[in-house]
């Protein structure tokens, strides 16, 4: 973290390299013998298709003039965070008044996520219980990964575990391998 103690972006970070990972086929998992009880061969094929169909969605960045920078950054108490996931239609609307777990539910523990992703395959793509918090700091918005297995990344830029970070309208949050856009949007 920076000496001024400043929440870090990461546009601000170097570039993650993506490159080399495998791409994982039914023909792959076809090795590995009969199905389950619970198909997790046929639950890892869907994951893993959704990953991939939102590894080819486009993402092209404009460049920012300052004005629309401090725009994008703005998240007052009269807004909404809008998720909306891709390689899904879920779309879902979060009111942030104080902080938020983004993560999933568990029965065994009794323990449900303020912002449960569980319905949305949250568990088959890698998302932790407690994966990642959301909390309103003044007017930004900021993201902190809680120390998850399978890391929490903007704009495919990997988020330090305990760190808070700024968010903006627009971003791309991947939980894991689950993928979502950020949009603010004015509460009616």
């Amino acid at each position: 973290m920076d000496n001024n103690n400043q929440p870090k972006h990461p546009r601000d970070l170097e570039p993650l390299d993506m490159s080399g990972g495998e791409n994982l086929t039914d023909d792959s998992l076809d090795e590995h013998g009969p199905n389950t009880t619970y198909d997790l061969r046929q639950a890892a094929l869907e994951a893993m298709q959704m990953y991939n169909q939102a590894q080819q969605t486009d993402e092209a960045d404009s460049e920012d003039d300052p004005q629309q920078e401090i725009k994008a950054m703005h998240f007052d108490e009269k807004m909404s965070l809008i998720f909306e996931i891709i390689g899904s239609a879920g779309v879902l609307t979060l009111d942030v008044k104080q902080d938020v777990i983004v993560g999933r539910s568990d029965t065994t523990d009794n323990f449900s996520a303020g912002l449960d992703l569980t319905q949305y395959g949250a568990y088959q793509l890698g998302l932790s219980r407690k994966h990642a918090r959301i909390r309103r700091n003044g007017t930004q918005l900021e993201l902190e990964d809680t120390g998850s297995r399978n890391g929490t990344f903007v704009n495919e830029q990997q988020l330090d575990p305990h760190v808070p970070y700024v968010v903006r309208d627009g971003d791309t949050v991947r939980f894991g391998n689950m993928k979502v856009q950020l949009r603010f949007a004015k509460r009616a």
